[in-house]
């Protein structure tokens, strides 16, 4: 009797992993439940004997794709946060979309979706916010820590957002070498050697690089 439980359960765990890789791809309304069936290995009619609804499968994979967030991971729980912002801003989240942070491909869709499940988004969105705090400098103190990480996650968030749609153009690349110039800017670790107009000299450098043609290379 405890076999097909188990089995149960994994076929569950099954359904949710594909989910939240279908929808970190092409959104929650850009694929329907026999695709997600069809990816999980498993046919249509077997949804109903685990979800409500879509809905409810939406919830769950939401739970699971941020326990996939590099700053929610544990095996990422002592990273420095330059780790962090190097590998949020990088080639490889930009391209790979399934297996990336949710808040970064399904913000806007949550926004549309019942209270219940962007209330769900929003505690895992604090935990981000954080977990980022809590890397933040010690020299940035008090309510000052809280506008630094927020501003920090909001210039994550949509340096890789506008990277993706400028993906295969030299923009993109532009987008998220500023970025982590930005970010480390943005939490005081600017070289402290560097001369004024040495950092012009950077700010001109990507101006004139984003000025070039932005069709695919």
């Amino acid at each position: 009797m405890r076999y097909p439980r188990i089995h149960k359960q994994l076929s569950r765990q099954k359904i949710v992993r594909a989910a939240a890789r279908a929808f970190n791809r092409r959104g929650f309304d850009g694929i329907g439940i026999a695709d997600i069936m069809k990816e999980a290995g498993l046919t249509q009619g077997a949804f109903s004997g685990h979800f409500s609804s879509k809905d409810e499968l939406i919830h769950e994979a939401i739970n699971h794709a941020f326990r996939t967030s590099v700053f929610l991971k544990e095996d990422w729980k002592s990273r420095p946060l330059e780790d962090l912002l190097h590998h949020y801003l990088s080639d490889f989240h930009r391209d790979e979309t399934e297996g990336c942070c949710p808040v970064s491909t399904l913000t806007a869709d949550v926004s549309r979706l019942p209270r219940r499940t962007r209330e769900t988004f929003l505690v895992h969105l604090s935990q981000i916010l954080s977990s980022i705090e809590s890397r933040i400098p010690d020299n940035v103190r008090g309510a000052e820590r809280r506008v630094v990480t927020i501003s920090l996650f909001a210039l994550l968030l949509g340096s890789i957002q506008l990277s993706r749609v400028s993906r295969g153009t030299e923009l993109s690349d532009v987008i998220i070498e500023a970025a982590i110039k930005g970010a480390n800017r943005l939490i005081g670790r600017q070289t402290a050697s560097k001369s004024k107009s040495g950092r012009k000299g950077d700010g001109a450098r990507l101006a004139a690089r984003s000025g070039q043609s932005v069709t695919g290379n």
